[in-house]
């Protein structure tokens, strides 16, 4: 009986189904897949942080420095980002029936400042844009000042009588506020 056409072998087992004999044998796919997520998370993770790594000083945070040597300054506001070192005050304020003229000093110990302002005030989140005037031209209402330079500048902003916040910034973020009450 060896040129028999049924199988040989041990009888099949009845409890399993036929087509369960030729399965594949199970794996631990469980594991497998933890291990596909992790790489997956650190994958994404390692990205993020090369993403946000392209510029390292818009991330990091302006220091102020405490040194000795510092003149002390009263009233304003200290300037420090970007390589930029200085401090700017209000040095008067008039107040008309539709508009306030507040004039700004800055003065900037390091760096090349490049600024320009708005304000809003504390009944309406509209932003004001200023005229600026002063001894100097500046283009587009954008300001520049250079280390050991001190400006003097006139804000002005059509607003009635108000609290009014001063803001300088570079165009891209807030570098400093300044508050004036009338």
């Amino acid at each position: 009986m060896t040129d028999s056409p049924w199988p040989t072998g041990p009888p099949p087992d009845p409890a399993q189904p036929a087509i369960a004999r030729y399965a594949a044998p199970k794996r631990p796919s469980g594991l497998l897949i933890l291990i596909v997520a992790l790489l997956v998370v650190v994958a994404v993770a390692v990205a993020l942080t090369v993403w946000n790594s392209d510029d390292p000083a818009a991330t990091a945070s302006p220091t102020i420095s405490t040194s000795a040597a510092a003149p002390q300054r009263q009233g304003g506001s200290v300037i420090a980002q970007g390589g930029v070192q200085g401090y700017w005050r209000v040095t008067r304020t008039q107040w008309g029936r539709d508009s306030v003229t507040v004039q700004v000093q800055i003065e900037v110990d390091s760096g090349l400042l490049s600024c320009e302002f708005y304000a809003f005030t504390d009944a309406a989140d509209i932003n004001l844009n200023p005229r600026v005037t002063s001894d100097d031209d500046f283009a587009f209402g954008v300001v520049f000042v250079s280390a050991g330079q001190s400006i003097n500048l006139d804000l002005t902003f059509d607003t009635t009588p108000t609290n009014l916040t001063i803001i300088m910034s570079d165009g891209r973020t807030q570098l400093s506020a300044l508050r004036v009450e009338p």
